[in-house]
């Protein structure tokens, strides 16, 4: 517990508290005009409230006189000690202040049905998850085979990565083979070098093999085997056509020139050319090839490998991660699986070396020391998005030695005032750093529109707002309805959707943002978001969408069919899809009225849940599902999703 920022957020609160507890002093309280005396006329007030220390110790005698257990009384005593609120105890917020509320000792006890009050507290809040897992964090440096195997060769490599190579498309797969068993949730932080500009090595021509690329033909009457033949270059991508060949004993006989191709050398495999000289590179996203006048060495997209398999010599591409195959439409794709039509290598000349000749390096590059933290989401590695690791120059640059930090709470706000300058109120970032000599820590940082301060506890001062429901003179009376400052979302996980509900989209670690109020359509945009355990906090409710039921329309309150909702934003109008297009348009004020009195189909949505929490929200009309898709950025409507599309989570703005 931080209790430098404790005592700063109480000393706060005591600013804001009333001076005086004198037996009318309450009455100064209401900002809305109230002058002295207990009103009996039961009024409905709307005001804005602060709790005092005074008002912490009464909370505490409160619950105290209700506590059934130990565990209870220990949080209720804990209220009076800390003076705030502990969302992961017995007694959170929403539970003390609604039983301040309904006390007869309270300065709104009799205030009538309909009353507002918006209550500022401090609170804590769940120990982020992230500070847990950054903790246990894997740690690795880059050894010289991680660093000969990114580049091809035992002999043509430094100990480091170049602007040629890229650190990023290359630690993902060491981590995977140096943690095997990750699961997800784990994190890695990964030292390595990288120089600042690329090597040169000894003169030689790249060693070049002539080869045959065929799979058999199990699509058409024909039969037999097929070879594989140039690219089109008509347009920017396409897939290869084939002419039929024989093949005995796995060597390929009856072929063309123009079936003859190229592999090069380059780091971590090979280049891929056609007979006319132009080169391949893949595509993760799409199973067509694309084409370049020449190979981009270190772009693992132009890196080909050729894998020895059970059936033969089979070809992948690096960056797209898919083996080369002859489809039922009688061409030749990439695709992310191995079937029986797998492409195969022959070698023209099957006594050639394949091994790379001995080089020097005319060069050596500076180079220097750099950490990063990847986290690894179930299948893959990737660098891990609100979180920080300090870099050796990072330590020198602030007068430390041995790439060590004392004052983390002093040097850090200063340090993240110059990494971050657009900051916004409200964000938040996870920062690694070593305390001492192989021991690392991790903070929680959060910045308020001016400094950034170290808040591993989640203790702030908030504002909540209560509504009078019932005079009933009891807690249930009063009812916590929403922060002011803040929109908190929680991951929605039950079976069946809840409507007239407001959600934020997630995938992955953005969430989409409203069609922009000057345009009539448009994908929905992603912006990053920061998942805490399954929380999402964010600044206001901006982003978030309402699954309505019910519409105004001409004066008269409509209502959609049972089990189907309309989606309305935060600006107050509806999403809707309407023929071919994938991007939403949407309508102000009210949806599409047919001339039957229904709504228009394009207009109505329903949802169901996946197995992996996600959902799938279809669209009535048109019959398309919203997806994510990683490759544009954007959340749309597809009738099917591609490799990097995904159906939402969904998270329920608290209410």
């Amino acid at each position: 517990m931080n209790m430098k920022y404790i005592n700063m957020l109480l000393a706060g609160a005591i600013t804001l508290g009333l001076a005086s507890c004198d037996t009318n002093s309450w009455n100064d309280r209401y900002l809305d005009g109230f002058e002295g005396g207990v009103d009996y006329t039961s009024q409905s007030v709307t005001a804005e409230f602060s709790l005092t220390t005074e008002d912490y110790e009464t909370i505490s005698s409160l619950l105290l006189a209700t506590a059934s257990n130990r565990a209870d009384s220990t949080a209720a005593t804990a209220i009076k000690t800390n003076h705030y609120f502990d969302n992961t105890s017995s007694y959170p917020a929403t539970v003390a202040v609604r039983t301040f509320l309904a006390n007869g000792n309270s300065p709104y006890y009799y205030a009538a049905v309909k009353s507002v009050l918006d209550v500022s507290y401090n609170e804590v809040s769940a120990t982020p998850a992230e500070l847990g897992s950054l903790s246990a964090a894997y740690t690795y440096t880059v050894s010289t085979d991680d660093y000969q195997n990114a580049w091809g060769s035992d002999d043509d490599y430094i100990d480091a990565f170049a602007p040629m190579l890229n650190a990023g498309n290359k630690l993902p797969g060491i981590l995977a083979g140096q943690y095997p068993d990750a699961v997800e949730g784990d994190y890695a932080v990964v030292t390595y070098a990288v120089a600042q500009e690329n090597p040169i090595f000894g003169e030689k021509e790249a060693a070049t093999y002539s080869i045959v690329i065929y799979a058999e033909d199990t699509f058409s009457e024909a039969g037999g085997y097929v070879c594989a033949l140039p690219i089109s270059t008509a347009s920017a991508y396409s897939y290869l056509n084939g002419e039929h060949i024989s093949v005995v004993d796995g060597i390929p006989t009856g072929y063309s020139d123009d079936a003859i191709w190229t592999l090069t050398e380059t780091m971590g495999g090979y280049f891929l050319s056609d007979a006319n000289g132009t080169f391949l590179y893949g595509s993760d996203r799409y199973n067509n090839f694309y084409w370049a006048a020449a190979g981009v060495a270190g772009d693992d997209t132009f890196t080909f490998v050729v894998e020895d398999g059970e059936n033969g010599n089979t070809l992948n591409c690096v960056g797209a991660g898919k083996w080369m195959q002859y489809t039922s439409y009688g061409n030749f794709g990439e695709y992310n699986y191995q079937s029986g039509n797998s492409a195969h290598v022959y070698f023209l000349d099957a006594a050639a070396s394949r091994s790379a000749a001995s080089r020097t390096v005319i060069n050596t590059p500076v180079t220097v020391t750099q950490n990063s933290v990847y986290y690894f989401n179930g299948s893959a590695w990737s660098v891990a998005e609100g979180v920080t690791v300090l870099n050796p120059a990072d330590y020198t640059a602030m007068g430390f030695t041995n790439n060590n930090l004392s004052d983390a709470d002093i040097y850090i706000p200063l340090y993240l005032k110059n990494a971050k300058p657009y900051a916004q109120d409200g964000d938040q970032e996870f920062v690694v750093y070593n305390v001492k000599t192989n021991s690392s820590s991790v903070g929680l940082f959060v910045f308020d529109g001016s400094t950034w301060t170290l808040n591993n506890n989640g203790l702030e001062t908030v504002t909540g707002r209560y509504v009078r429901n019932s005079q009933n003179w009891n807690v249930n009376d009063w009812a916590f309805q929403k922060y002011i400052g803040k929109a908190v979302y929680d991951l929605f996980t039950m079976d069946q959707i809840e409507l007239d509900k407001s959600y934020i989209l997630v995938g992955g670690s953005v969430c989409a943002t409203p069609v922009p109020t000057g345009s009539s359509y448009g994908y929905l945009q992603a912006t990053s978001v920061s998942v805490s355990g399954t929380q999402i906090v964010m600044s206001n409710d901006a982003n978030a969408f309402t699954f309505a039921t019910t519409y105004t329309y001409n004066g008269t309150t409509g209502k959609v069919p049972e089990g189907q909702f309309l989606i309305l934003d935060s600006n107050g109008r509806y999403l809707y899809l309407q023929g071919t297009y994938n991007s939403f348009n949407v309508r102000a004020d009210a949806p599409y009225i047919e001339s039957d009195g229904s709504v228009g189909t394009g207009y109505l949505f329903k949802a169901t849940k996946n197995d992996d929490n996600t959902w799938t929200i279809t669209n009535v009309g048109v019959g398309k599902n919203m997806y994510y898709s990683a490759g544009y950025n954007n959340f749309a409507g597809y009738e099917s999703g591609g490799a990097n599309d995904v159906m939402p989570f969904l998270y329920q703005l608290s209410e």
